[in-house]
């Protein structure tokens, strides 16, 4: 069975706090991120670094843990920062938390790139097909961070899907860079007339 490509975008906002904020990502995806962060300059000159946790789960396997830095803010650095894609690759991954350690609120965008299979056609009558306006991506919920601690917090994180499998979009392409070459050419032959 044939493979169907969508692709979106992103973003969620992390509170200041200290403690990650988890989500959950559908399996089997690949998330890739054009990653923005804009933050408040605060007085007391404190750093902000952003770090992301990824928990995956493989069967007959001990859970691992990755910490990686996305990015370190300091009082006086721009309002938006432009950092270049960060690819997390999602195969056996079912939670992602993110986590500010310092004074500033963070808010992220990026896009993400999945493959899914396409549900079945049903055979009934008047059946319904499964899916949603969102392209067939749940919204994931938000649950507590990796360790199960009771002081996690939850997180807001939206999904948009956009087009489907038979779009040309690069990988990490902006909505703002992206044309539908069809679309153009069609634009092209108004304008002659």
């Amino acid at each position: 069975m044939a493979l169907e490509r969508k692709y979106g975008q992103w973003s969620c906002q992390i509170p200041a706090s200290g403690e990650a904020v988890a989500f959950d990502v559908p399996p089997h995806d690949i998330v890739v991120t054009n990653v923005s962060l804009g933050h408040n300059l605060s007085g007391d000159g404190r750093s902000t670094l952003v770090l992301y946790h990824v928990n995956a789960h493989s069967q007959g396997e001990e859970d691992t843990m990755q910490e990686v830095a996305i990015a370190c803010l300091t009082p006086g650095t721009a309002i938006q920062v432009e950092f270049a894609p960060v690819h997390l690759i999602l195969n056996r991954t079912e939670l992602i938390a993110l986590q500010v350690q310092g004074d500033n609120d963070i808010h992220m965008f990026g896009h993400y790139l999945a493959y899914h299979k396409p549900p079945p056609a049903s055979n009934s009558v008047g059946g319904t097909q499964t899916g949603s306006s969102t392209g067939g991506f749940a919204r994931p919920q938000s649950r507590m961070s990796h360790g199960g601690s009771a002081s996690s917090r939850q997180g807001q994180f939206t999904f948009q899907a956009s087009q489907s499998s038979s779009s040309k979009r690069k990988i990490g392409q902006r909505d703002d860079e992206y044309a539908d070459d069809e679309d153009v050419g069609r634009d092209d032959k108004r304008q002659r007339r």
